[in-house]
């Protein structure tokens, strides 16, 4: 995006948004410190009607943020911008050459390999050849879309490879990791943020079925009306996830037991954000302000690693990078399902 781009700024708008997505969040958290914040219609070369962004100044700097997208003026005066991320994205945009980048540097990332949406024979080959579950995800990819782990049969492994190649052209097969998946939002060369994502489950009350405890979970997501928090999803997923542990939506489990229905913690399918989970050890945040220095111009991220304790010490056999996101949302950050929420400015956030 050059300043040619920018045909014409139409609006400002000083009213505070009243819902509570990023775009609001961002507006909020600028107006609190002090930083001229408002709304501004820009129409873009090839975009009509002109859309609103949010324009931030800190300083003699300004930055148009829109929908996780954020834009910085790459000039003192004027209006030239460019994405924030610049060429970092290049890299992010493809969870292979992510992980390919973080191996080079030495960072624990799991084993796999992309394949072309034609080449299933040979994914099915490496799939036998690694002689273990693995996970299944576009290279390229958005929200969790079409991930999908814990895979240890060759059939269903070629049923979903075929659904993905549908839908993407590239594939990444690689080994199905276990534990627990903590987020960081990094900010230039600090953690803002960190929330661990479980996926959907329930706790059992030794008397309630599964399905049961899952409808009385989605019944309190629905009164708290939060955008941020997702219902779970009773499919075909659901109850292959529960059958790898040999249970079904039928099953009565004891009270305290937990049982998972995803094997992914993507919010919208009903995974739950706790917001700075205790315990977590400061090693994993340090580990991944390696993980994202390794990425040339990334200065604002969120971080995905699968750990396997996160009470202790990292060690480059018990956590594994999953993903690094070039446009990240905010807002599980500050509405999380449970635990402590953040918004950048508490220490504590790292452990």
């Amino acid at each position: 995006m050059t300043g040619s781009d920018l045909v014409v700024e139409r609006t400002a708008v000083e009213v505070v948004p009243e819902d509570i997505d990023s775009e609001a969040l961002l507006f909020r958290a600028a107006l609190a410190r002090g930083l001229p914040a408002k709304h501004v219609s820009l129409a873009l070369r090839f975009s009509r009607p002109p859309e609103r962004w949010l324009q931030i100044s800190v300083g003699r700097r300004r930055y148009l943020y829109r929908r996780t997208v954020m834009y910085s003026n790459r000039r003192l005066f004027g209006w030239k911008f460019g994405l924030i991320n610049g060429k970092a994205s290049l890299i992010t945009g493809s969870k292979h050459k992510t992980s390919q980048r973080l191996r080079e540097v030495g960072l624990p990332v799991p084993q796999g390999l992309v394949f072309a949406r034609a080449e299933s024979a040979a994914a099915l080959d490496y799939f036998h050849a690694l002689g273990r579950e693995v996970c299944i995800k576009p290279d390229v990819g958005q929200r969790g879309d079409d991930i999908v782990p814990r895979i240890n049969d060759p059939v269903h492994f070629s049923s979903v490879f075929a659904r993905a190649a549908e839908r993407h052209e590239r594939i990444r097969v690689e080994e199905s990791v276990a534990g627990d998946i903590i987020r960081y939002m990094v900010v230039g060369t600090e953690v803002a943020a960190v929330r661990l994502d479980r996926p959907a489950s329930v706790l059992g009350d030794g008397v309630s079925t599964i399905a049961e405890l899952a409808e009385r979970r989605n019944a309190e997501t629905r009164a708290a009306k939060l955008s941020t928090w997702g219902e779970i999803i009773l499919d075909g997923e659901a109850e292959r996830v529960l059958a790898l542990e040999g249970l079904s939506l039928d099953s009565r489990i004891p009270a305290g037991q937990r049982a998972f229905l995803r094997a992914t913690s993507n919010i919208p399918t009903g995974a739950e954000g706790i917001g700075s989970p205790p315990g977590l050890h400061p090693s994993y945040a340090a580990s991944t302000l390696k993980a994202v220095a390794a990425i040339p111009g990334l200065v604002l991220s969120a971080v995905d690693l699968m750990v396997a304790d996160y009470r202790q010490p990292a060690s480059p056999t018990n956590h594994w990078f999953l993903d690094l996101n070039s446009g990240p949302g905010i807002t599980n950050f500050h509405f999380p399902r449970e635990g402590a929420p953040s918004d950048g400015r508490d220490s504590s956030l790292i452990g």
